[in-house]
């Protein structure tokens, strides 16, 4: 190749260690190293095992379904007890997604903007409910899903791999 030619329109090139990068990855900004072998062979996505890239893919689904869940209930409860829980809730789920987010972005790890299918099906549930219905419906739903998202997080708290996961 000639020394003035762009290199980008073979569609690869070499950096200054001689190592081939894609076009795509100068386009996008992401560092090479989420698609890139290491020296070891690994790549970057390897580093988290598929149980703790599952736990986080399912915690973080669930918190963004009890953000969205509170957000629905401050709007929609008719006691005041409910809103003041909806709202706690709402704050301690942010608070953890964050926390969450950052392991996530630390391990490249891509995490789901959106409630998984249970949680868009309770979602739409409670949508259509008003009042003293709506209220028990939602305090009942918070109650059974913190059970149940307590048990997971205690059974992967034994037996993840990742450190920050298991202590998440």
């Amino acid at each position: 190749s000639t020394q003035g030619t762009p290199r980008e329109s073979t569609g690869t090139a070499s950096d200054q260690h001689g190592t081939s990068t894609s076009r795509t990855d100068r386009e996008t900004g992401q560092s090479r190293a989420a698609g890139t072998r290491s020296r070891t062979g690994e790549t970057a996505e390897s580093m988290v095992s598929p149980a703790d890239r599952r736990f986080m893919t399912e915690a973080a689904q669930g918190g963004v379904a009890e953000v969205q869940l509170a957000q629905l209930a401050q709007q929609k409860a008719s006691s005041d007890q409910v809103k003041e829980l909806a709202k706690a809730i709402e704050q301690d789920h942010q608070k953890a997604n964050e926390e969450l987010k950052t392991i996530a972005t630390n391990r490249q790890v891509d995490l789901p903007a959106e409630p998984g299918p249970k949680h868009k099906q309770l979602m739409s549930r409670l949508e259509k409910l008003e009042g003293a219905a709506f209220d028990k419906a939602y305090t009942d739903a918070m109650v059974k899903e913190h059970k149940a998202e307590i048990k997971k997080f205690q059974k992967h708290a034994k037996s993840g791999l990742d450190t920050d996961v298991r202590e998440f």
